[in-house]
């Protein structure tokens, strides 16, 4: 017997093998002269032990098309893409044994997502659990999304700025044995300054994201131009004609990006997208050439006035160089200058400081604005959206509220939610 499961291993992996000679790196041409990509898969390596089966002798079948009830389902291939093999199900009979530590390298599909946010990385990370293979394309030219982190020279050397999310709180339990995990692994530190729930990630935000990314074959600078549903999965099309062959696509962008992207292939996802209208915000960076005579490290504003926000970013955890501080307007006041000169916008919000603090600000030494325009996402929604039908998963803070912890959120409970759709 012990030599039938070693047949039958053998058998298995050269199936496995020859069925990923079709994945060369220098695949013809697709459509429109992309390259569909898809890279070699490593072959699994044999389990340490298979399980016996007794007498009667086994026979092996491969099915050509997945079991009843598997998804996605299989269909035929655009003319133009290279064709995907098609995971096979091992079967034993009689008696209907499946031997689950091989069956389960065929488990697996190849999932896209678009975003590599907080939203995106945690499902990345809940999918890769689960043993699929997962790529992730952002258009950033770097890890942070709305959690990144602005550096630049000043004569007093460089300063540091998180100018998207200037921290995150913890509510939900399951977040926090994350954050606890996190905090474990010196990725993020509590700052009291902000709240006695406040964390902040170290040495800036953008580092968890940078961490976080560090695990996943992430593609930065890559614009996902279009989201295109066929019979035998979804072609992600990308920035200079390149096409990637997918099963899934994870959409964990904010709301307004994210209908763009699927206004062709689910106008009625796309609708429900553009719903959920999200909050500008203008954010100004200053350098100082003394500290600032404040005697707290941040200032929270409220209505429609100039000032929503400033903080000390080199008091935070972890933050080195010169006097750094972050100003970000209040969503009605970014909202109605939109198309302001950038250099109008710094002088109202460092004179709207100024007021709120009731100092004299010191000579700056460095300045910087950046307008970010899907800030604030809108708050409420069904934590994440899953079709299996059209190969279409959807995460992010706009789906719960607007916060980090949302986006983290959404992002596992997606990826938790497609696991159950698969199924065993």
């Amino acid at each position: 017997m012990r030599h039938q499961a070693a047949v039958i291993w053998l058998a298995t992996a050269a199936v496995f093998t020859g069925s990923m000679i079709s994945r060369r790196s220098d695949a013809p041409l697709g459509l429109n002269g992309e390259r569909s990509v898809r890279p070699y898969r490593t072959p699994p390596a044999p389990p340490a032990s298979l399980p016996l089966v007794s007498a009667p002798p086994l026979t092996i079948s491969y099915p050509d098309v997945a079991e009843p009830g598997a998804w996605p389902t299989t269909g035929r291939q655009p003319a133009g893409v290279l064709p995907r093999p098609t995971p096979s199900r091992l079967r034993l009979t009689p008696p209907r044994v499946r031997l689950d530590a091989v069956a389960s390298s065929f488990a697996g599909m190849r999932v896209g997502i678009v975003g590599a946010g907080i939203a995106g990385l945690a499902c990345a990370e809940g999918l890769t659990g689960q043993g699929h293979e997962v790529v992730v394309f952002d258009k950033g030219r770097g890890p942070g999304g709305r959690m990144s982190t602005r550096r630049f020279d000043t004569s007093q050397g460089e300063a540091h700025f998180d100018h998207g999310a200037q921290y995150f709180t913890v509510r939900d339990p399951a977040f926090q044995a994350q954050v606890s995990t996190w905090a474990a692994d010196r990725l993020v530190a509590p700052w009291t300054a902000a709240g006695i729930d406040a964390y902040v990630a170290v040495p800036a935000m953008n580092s968890l994201v940078r961490e976080l990314a560090g695990r996943h074959d992430v593609h930065w600078s890559t614009l996902v131009t279009g989201v295109e549903r066929h019979d035998d999965g979804v072609l992600l099309r990308v920035g200079a004609g390149e096409v990637h062959d997918v099963d899934l696509v994870v959409i964990a962008v904010p709301a307004e990006q994210a209908a763009a992207l699927l206004a062709d292939t689910a106008p009625d996802l796309a609708a429900r997208a553009r719903a959920a209208v999200s909050e500008p915000c203008w954010t100004v960076m200053a350098a100082f050439a003394e500290p600032v005579a404040a005697e707290r490290d941040c200032w929270a504003g409220s209505g429609d006035g100039v000032l929503g926000w400033a903080a000390r970013n080199n008091a935070k955890p972890g933050r080195t160089g010169p006097e750094s501080w972050v100003v970000q307007a209040t969503p009605a006041w970014s909202r109605r200058h939109l198309d302001a000169d950038s250099d109008a916008v710094t002088a109202d919000l460092i004179a709207a400081l100024s007021t709120a603090l009731g100092v004299t600000l010191p000579a700056r030494i460095g300045v910087a604005a950046h307008l970010w325009r899907f800030a604030r996402s809108a708050a409420g929604g069904p934590g994440v959206i899953l079709d299996p039908d059209r190969g279409l998963g959807l995460c992010g803070d706009w789906l719960i509220g607007p916060r980090v912890e949302s986006g983290w959120l959404s992002g596992t409970r997606l990826a938790e939610r497609i696991g159950t759709e698969r199924g065993p």
